[in-house]
């Protein structure tokens, strides 16, 4: 499947979807001046990409997951807070590489979301329900950029779901005093919470 389609100056390069078990094969929507689907570095790129995600969720995921076991979700909050950003900036450094967290409803107000991250946000909505979609993308001066979704999964609903039913009033408390303009809660189980970005550098 090719065709030119420019996403407000990123230009398309690869789309990988997950429909449960089965893996879509990349597919290019390109023009003549950029590498095609099966070009050996766009492919590289592309599972640079997936790799770093990984770590970067690992990393994040087992940290907090001691911060919970240690405090429980009050301590895990001030946590996040803390490390969070810290703890993405250190996989950041070691790849090196731009690799950061955003939402179109962030908490805090450096993971928020900008134009271009936004309408891929759009985009991976439109792909629906039950499907995974990532893309790596390339600007008008060449940079590569993968883009993986953050799907909110059921222990994230204590930070992010509905206050006064997934979210205590004690942890929603703290959510306000620690972050005062917070828009990252009334979410359900397998909506599409934000995004990690990884830019590479040239």
């Amino acid at each position: 499947m090719k065709k030119n389609f420019f996403l407000s100056g990123l230009l398309i390069i690869f789309v990988s979807l997950t429909f449960s078990a089965f893996r879509a094969p990349f597919f290019a929507l390109n023009n003549s001046n950029l590498p095609v689907a099966g070009d050996s570095l766009n492919q590289d790129l592309h599972q640079i990409g997936q790799s770093i995600v990984k770590e970067g969720f690992q990393v994040l995921g087992s940290q907090l997951r001691q911060a919970i076991e240690k405090g429980g979700v009050p301590y895990a909050l001030n946590f996040c807070n803390v490390k969070a950003l810290p703890l993405t900036d250190s996989v950041a450094r070691k790849h090196h590489i731009h690799l950061k967290r955003v939402s179109d409803k962030n908490r805090n107000p450096e993971n928020a979301a900008n134009e271009q991250e936004l309408l891929v946000m759009e985009l991976m909505r439109k792909a629906g329900t039950g499907k995974k979609m990532e893309m790596t993308l390339y600007d008008e001066n060449g940079t590569a950029t993968y883009y993986a979704p953050i799907i909110l999964g059921v222990p994230c609903l204590q930070c992010h779901g509905t206050p006064g039913s997934n979210i205590t009033d004690e942890n929603m408390g703290i959510i306000k005093k620690l972050y005062p303009d917070d828009k990252a809660t009334g979410y359900n189980q397998g909506e599409l919470r934000g995004l990690w970005v990884v830019r590479f550098e040239k």
